[in-house]
């Protein structure tokens, strides 16, 4: 993290920026950024080298290179020593999918925190409450690789005192003594419950609906996020969600966040007109998913659109709806084919090229920005191949 950009948690409204000045800021962050991983992690070198010509800086956030999450299943992006590391993050990995790896040193680690605790802080104010914990305790079990799931509990631990986690270990079955005593403990006061989405929809609500369990959470405020995957499958929507926590369980303050272990600490969270809020410390751009360009106002993308104009309670605002939910992402028979000669390329050509291009930039030193002849061979076969910039309309002809 750039040196000045410590100046944005001097705010306590981390809804405060004008959209000009966020974005004017942001840019200039995201390029000295850009620059400093370019320098110290030799796979985004070669990204940026491969598909950006080597440039570090860019003019807009749009322009900025969009990356695919799923490099975090692939590669190690690391811009610190090894020594540096004190936190590995890993994503659930759903649908059997490698998870995600974060690497995090300590003054990320503490810039993510302090981020979180504005964000949430804005919602539910500055007194640590009563914390009821929809989860196991054997979810931290290892402290030192944390999955998405541990992650969020630590991270919103901070907000709550009396710590409680209601699931059993192995089965996740709801503890219903634990919870009545909860509620004994602190009845009539202001309580936080937190959990998974997909854990409080079927181990706390259809759990108690199902075996006839009577439970009244009130005044207590519900943040939760992720599982919505799971909850889709179902057919349950967010308003279905909320509708029946209210009815069976009367849970009134309902806040849902969005956020991959990726980009820990900056999430958007849910007000109560139903909108997402990308905070001061983030944006969210909506791309085409083919070309990645940003997409116009109003069409549907990968991604959250950045404002909403019928909820003006904070700044950027994004509803549930925005999330793309229910595109269909299997291949077509042209993207199997295009997956199975890139495989191969990469297998064939690239991949042999690596030792090639760590011994120019070996030799030309950390501050060479010029583009190892090596690439610009792989540029020339790739052309011939077919496979030149296939994320560019223009080049490969792939879309319209």
């Amino acid at each position: 993290m750039p040196p000045d950009a410590q100046t944005i948690f001097l705010s306590d409204n981390p809804y405060s920026e004008t959209p000009a000045a966020k974005a004017n800021r942001l840019l200039q962050e995201m390029n000295a950024l850009t620059a400093f991983h370019a320098e110290h992690c030799a796979p985004y070198r070669r990204i940026l080298d491969a598909a950006f010509n080597g440039q570090t800086n860019f003019e807009s956030l749009a322009q900025l290179p969009a990356l695919p999450v799923r490099l975090f299943k692939e590669l190690e992006l690391v811009s610190q020593p090894k020594d540096q590391i004190v936190k590995t993050l890993t994503s659930s990995g759903t649908s059997g999918q490698r998870p995600s790896r974060i690497l995090l040193d300590k003054a990320t680690a503490s810039a993510q925190g302090r981020a979180l605790v504005r964000i949430v802080r804005s919602y539910i104010g500055n007194a640590r409450l009563p914390m009821m914990i929809l989860d196991c305790p054997g979810v931290l079990k290892d402290r030192s690789a944390f999955s998405a799931r541990a992650a969020g509990i630590l991270g919103f631990s901070q907000f709550g005192s009396d710590h409680t986690y209601v699931l059993r270990d192995e089965t996740l079955e709801a503890d219903w003594n634990k919870i009545d005593q909860f509620l004994d403990r602190h009845r009539g006061e202001r309580i936080l419950l937190f959990g998974f989405t997909f854990l409080v929809w079927r181990n706390l609500l259809r759990a108690a609906e199902e075996s006839g369990k009577r439970l009244k959470f009130e005044n207590s405020v519900l943040i939760h996020g992720g599982g919505w995957k799971l909850l889709s499958d179902q057919k349950v929507s967010n308003d279905e969600f909320k509708r029946r926590l209210r009815k069976s369980l009367g849970i009134q303050a309902i806040y849902n966040y969005y956020g991959m272990v990726e980009q820990t600490g900056s999430i958007c969270m849910e007000c109560e007109a139903g909108y997402f809020h990308p905070a001061d410390y983030s944006e969210i751009l909506i791309r085409e998913p083919r070309t990645l360009r940003e997409q116009e106002a109003g069409i549907p993308g990968a991604g959250i659109r950045s404002r909403a104009p019928s909820c003006t309670a904070r700044s950027s605002t994004a509803s549930r709806e925005d999330i793309v939910a229910d595109m269909d992402f299997a291949m077509s028979a042209k993207a199997i084919d295009y997956h199975k000669r890139l495989s191969d390329f990469m297998t064939e050509y690239v991949f042999p090229a690596e030792a090639d291009y760590d011994k120019y930039r070996h030799e030309a030193g950390p501050n060479d920005h010029t583009v190892p002849p090596v690439i610009e061979e792989l540029k020339t076969k790739a052309k011939a191949a077919g496979l030149w910039n296939l994320f560019l309309p223009a080049e490969s002809g792939l879309t319209p």
